[in-house]
């Protein structure tokens, strides 16, 4: 056999060879893919796509391993979903890290923001007393560990640009929702106050993550009855009618 030839027959086998390599990626690929329409929640559940599967099966690996010790492949594992998939879908580890924070945070805001919603849409009218069951307090039960996750998200988007992005177009969603509620809190309030809501809104969010600061002097703790009369006084000073 000539060196011509030999030639040729390895380049046919080498071209084979990665032939066969691409379509066995191929089936892998669309095996997961297809493998998302039979993949429920539970029973009665619609079915989940592949990259609802990888972004749950993210956060749950954050939450038991943090950033540092996130790893795709256990993302993988968890998801039944291929390695290649989860870069089709997020580009990289940073890509999904990014996308689980930002859901994370996002969904620990906007769970809180329709629960006062739904309440403030059920009262025909507000006073003070029962608008101070809305706003946020130092000690509210569980609230806590929801700050200090939020206070950690938004230190790791300074590492992470990826992140950044993500919650910059979450924090706006989150701004338009809080606003709403907070005009719907004002239109029911006795006596009208003269605040735009999306300051408000920025006050409220600030006063959340400051609550960290005195979860950190437990010898010194503002309670929530000094800091509810410190509403009092802020909301009477901006609309002295208001009872």
């Amino acid at each position: 056999m000539t060196q011509e030839l030999k030639g040729s027959v390895i380049l046919g086998y080498l071209v084979f060879v990665i032939y066969e390599c691409y379509s066995t990626w191929e089936k892998i690929l669309s095996t997961t893919t297809n493998d998302s329409a039979t993949s429920r929640n539970g029973v009665g559940q619609p079915p989940r796509s592949a990259a609802e599967r990888i972004l749950e099966a993210a956060k749950t690996e954050i939450d038991e391993r943090g950033v540092l010790g996130f790893r795709v492949l256990e993302v993988s594992e968890k998801a039944k979903a291929a390695v290649p998939l989860i870069y089709r879908h997020f580009g990289g580890r940073n890509g999904l890290v990014a996308a689980a924070l930002a859901d994370q945070f996002e969904s620990i805001m906007t769970y809180e923001i329709e629960r006062v919603h739904q309440a403030i849409a059920e009262s025909p009218t507000l006073s003070i007393q029962e608008l101070l069951e809305f706003l946020p307090l130092p000690n509210r039960p569980q609230a806590s560990s929801v700050r200090w996750k939020r206070l950690t998200v938004m230190a790791t988007a300074r590492e992470l640009p990826e992140l950044e992005v993500r919650l910059a177009e979450a924090q706006m969603r989150i701004n338009d929702a809080f606003e709403q509620v907070i005009s719907a809190a004002l239109e029911k309030l006795q006596s009208p106050v003269p605040i735009q809501p999306r300051a408000l809104s920025l006050l409220f969010q600030s006063v959340v993550i400051g609550f960290t600061i005195n979860d950190l002097d437990s010898s010194h703790q503002v309670s929530n009855e000094d800091f509810a009369d410190l509403w009092r006084a802020l909301l009477s000073f901006a609309s002295p009618n208001l009872k």
